[in-house]
């Protein structure tokens, strides 16, 4: 029969064994979670120049009929005091 002070002593180990895998797993999980947060606001601030770069080119041709595209530019700022494009529902 196994001495009761060795089961103990066995049971925590593995306890604090578990347990320090249970840290590991949890820093794993949180360095994913920052590495996604990451990528996140990446991904967030790509799409926000891609949509700034679509309105620009729609505001473009949205400009009056009769306007000589290759004789005039536009500057950002009217391309910000143009109506947005709405999608027709």
């Amino acid at each position: 029969m196994t001495n009761p002070v060795e089961k103990y002593l066995t049971a925590l180990e593995r306890f604090n064994q578990a347990l320090t895998e249970l840290n590991s797993k949890y820093e794993q999980a949180n360095v994913a979670r920052e590495e996604a947060l990451q990528a996140s606001a990446d991904l967030r601030r790509e799409l926000e120049v891609n949509e700034q770069r679509v309105q620009d080119i729609s505001s473009i041709f949205h400009q009056p009929a009769g306007l000589n595209f290759h004789a005039r530019s536009i500057s950002p700022a009217q391309a910000q005091a143009m109506p947005e494009m709405r999608r027709a529902s």
